[in-house]
């Protein structure tokens, strides 16, 4: 695959990327409030 070619293959990814870390990062800090909330002393 040519330089350009990879770039503009990174550039068209990106929008899908931050999607992805995005929906990560929401599942990361979900568990940490569920773990959280479990952990709590009743």
């Amino acid at each position: 695959m040519s330089a350009s070619a990879a770039t503009r293959r990174a550039e068209a990814l990106r929008p899908l990327d931050a999607a992805v870390r995005r929906a990560r990062c929401a599942a990361v800090n979900e568990a940490v409030r569920t773990l959280s909330r479990a952990s709590e002393p009743s």
